[in-house]
C-alpha cells in the first residue's frame, strides 16, 4: 500500500468518526437493537455476495449445525462433565 493510499484511508476514517454523533442523532427513532440488528444483516448479506461473486463460496467450510447445537455431541460431554465435578 503506498503513502496516498493509506491517507485517504486515514482521512476516511476520520471522516466517518466525525460523522458518528449526526448519524447517531438521525437514527433516534429507530429502536438500538433493530438498528444493530439491521446493520449486521446488511454487513452479513454484502458479505455473502462479495464472497459469491469472487468465487469463493466452495472455499467455505462445510460445518454440521450439531456443533453449535445444545444437543451436539461436544456440548452434552462438556454439560455431563459439569454435573459430575459439581
Amino acid at each position: 500500500m503506498g503513502r496516498r493510499t493509506a491517507t485517504i484511508i486515514g482521512f476516511g476514517a476520520v471522516l466517518l468518526w466525525a460523522l458518528l454523533a449526526l448519524l447517531t442523532v438521525r437514527s433516534a427513532p429507530v429502536p438500538p437493537l433493530l438498528l444493530n440488528a439491521m446493520t449486521f444483516g446488511l454487513g452479513g448479506a454484502v458479505g455473502l455476495v462479495w464472497v459469491a461473486l469472487s468465487g469463493g463460496m466452495a472455499q467455505l467450510p462445510q460445518t454440521y449445525w450439531q456443533r453449535y447445537s445444545a444437543d451436539g455431541r461436544r456440548f452434552s460431554r462438556r454439560r455431563e462433565w459439569h454435573l459430575r465435578s459439581s
